[in-house]
């Protein structure tokens, strides 16, 4: 009996190291475990696959493109007395094993602080002659046709140059005397130089309306005149306008890396195509701070075929003071299904905009049957449309849609797209009484009906008609939209209408809490210019 026993447990004990022995061999979440690991493995792989197969595109497109990227050397004149700097000393000799801090450029650019350029102040090296402040320095260019040596690049880069050298990308050097400045255009910050020489290589316009925000793109150029540098990066924003660079402005921001020196060298996408002439640096150090802006190819290649084939743009007009509608003006004020638009402050006096009875308050809505979405697509249509071409703007006046044709002017030498003018058409209204002053705490302004006396205290014209503004509440909203006693209130836009403001009564009866809540415009007179304001409170 107990041998018996004896044998069971042994047969027990065979049975139980079998079963061990199969599942070490046979392990079935061991094996899940490594067919995840391998799974795993061979992802990663085939993802680095995807990235090598990505740095190969970046390293064709560097071939592609480099050949035509070339360093631009201003050599400014000296001062009188002081003998011209040689282009064998410039600093284009020196290459990219010269010390950067030799090579510095000082055609940066800054938005911080203004308009136009903030140069700093390139260090000397012994017996060297001073360079007057502001000029000279090393740039970019992008060759754009190789047969007539055409170079594109900024304006700011050749600017106030003496002579200007280029160098090529194989080391080649073009002297002054075979390099011509074909035309230049401050309004966009570009210019078109051109070179005598044989060997070249161009690159391609893309279309820059097709790029968007995430498409990777490379920034070629020469940084501290450190010559055929690529840097790698995406859109991170386009449209960017109002920084006061240019007077045209509707930028490509990237994150690619650009720095001084990178000014005039093409942006291009993943095809090596142009889609942006790098401009600008937002920077406090006057080095690379995260991200630039580049003029848009299209618009660069527009004025750059005018200027090979006019030598200057010459560019259309209108003759009106605009801005874009503010959030939920267009839905509120103008009963619009959309803030889209762009509204007219202000006509000026014979121009195309006056000939064709165009009026302040009305809002342009189209041209040509494209929309119109801000100032900046209003101000560069007109500006690339040619002098005398009639065209079709579609507005919106006291709540009706209009199609109003006119005949586009040529802009006035010297004209700057945002600066205001004092000699915009006045509105004709008509003759009312004096009346009482009338106080508007919500606003926290008192108005009383403009009269001679009130016109000659104000210095307005005594024919003019609203109600002017007497006293402005300290810390009120009427002082932080930064109006004044002596500003006239002359209409108000309620539900697309525009109704006129004769009186200081007119004015108690029409800006009342409830239109104030509903949302309004307020058209005011001030010493700049008239102005609508997009009042809403709750």
């Amino acid at each position: 009996m107990q041998s018996r026993q004896s044998g069971r447990t042994f047969v027990i004990a065979l049975a139980v190291a079998g079963a061990v022995i199969l599942a070490m061999q046979f392990d079935p979440v061991g094996r899940i475990s490594y067919a995840i690991e391998k799974g795993q493995l061979q992802a990663n792989s085939e993802a680095l696959a995807g990235v090598q197969q990505l740095s190969q595109v970046f390293r064709m497109v560097g071939k592609t493109v480099k050949p035509a990227v070339v360093k631009v050397i201003n050599l400014p004149d000296p001062p009188p007395g002081e003998q011209k700097e040689s282009e064998e000393d410039s600093p284009g000799d020196r290459g990219p094993s010269g010390r950067p801090e030799d090579m510095q450029d000082f055609l940066r650019r800054f938005f911080e602080g203004g308009p136009g350029e903030m140069p700093f102040e390139l260090r000397q090296r012994p017996g060297r002659p001073r360079r007057s402040p502001g000029v000279g320095g090393i740039g970019s260019g992008v060759i754009i046709d190789a047969a007539k040596g055409y170079v594109l690049t900024n304006n700011h880069v050749i600017d106030g140059a003496g002579s200007l050298a280029v160098v090529l990308s194989d080391g080649r050097r073009v002297r002054s005397e075979h390099v011509k400045v074909i035309g230049t255009d401050k309004l966009t910050d570009l210019a078109v130089i051109q070179i005598e020489t044989d060997r070249l290589h161009e690159v391609p316009f893309g279309d820059s309306s097709n790029a968007e925000v995430g498409d990777y793109v490379l920034a070629v150029g020469n940084p501290f005149g450190l010559e055929g540098s690529l840097s790698a990066g995406i859109i991170s924003a386009k449209g960017r306008s109002r920084m006061g660079l240019t007077g045209y402005e509707d930028f490509i921001q990237t994150d690619a890396s650009i720095n001084p020196g990178n000014s005039g060298g093409p942006l291009v996408n993943i095809r090596g195509e142009i889609i942006g002439i790098n401009t600008a640096i937002p920077t406090r150090t006057g080095t690379y701070n995260g991200f630039g802006f580049a003029i848009p190819g299209n618009l660069a290649k527009r004025v750059s075929d005018r200027l090979i084939n006019e030598g200057k743009v010459v560019r259309g007009y209108l003759g009106v003071e605009i801005r874009s509608l503010n959030p939920g003006e267009g839905v509120k004020v103008y009963l619009l299904d959309n803030d889209d638009g762009v509204l007219i402050e202000a006509v000026y006096r014979d121009t195309p905009a006056a000939k064709a009875d165009l009026a302040s308050g009305d809002v342009v809505l189209s041209m040509d049957g494209v929309p119109i979405k801000s100032v900046e697509d209003l101000q560069n249509r007109v500006a690339f449309t040619r002098p005398d071409t009639t065209v079709k703007f579609e507005i919106l006046r006291n709540g009706e849609r209009q199609t109003v044709k006119v005949e586009i002017g040529e802009q006035p030498e010297g004209f700057f797209p945002r600066q205001a003018s004092g000699d915009a058409l006045r509105r004709q209204e008509l003759d009312q009484p004096e009346s009482a002053a009338v106080t508007n705490e919500r606003l926290g302004i008192t108005v009383e009906t403009l009269s001679s006396r009130s016109a000659r205290r104000y210095n307005l014209d005594e024919q003019d008609e609203g109600a002017v503004i007497t006293q402005v509440k300290p810390g009120s909203e009427a002082e932080s939209l930064g109006l004044r006693p002596g500003d006239l209130v002359t209409a108000i836009v309620i539900e697309g209408k525009r109704q006129a403001i004769l009186s200081a009564e007119d004015f108690a009866e029409r800006v009342t809490p409830e239109t104030l809540g509903n949302g309004l415009n307020l058209i005011v007179r001030t010493r700049h210019g008239s102005r609508h304001l997009f009042l809403q409170f709750d």
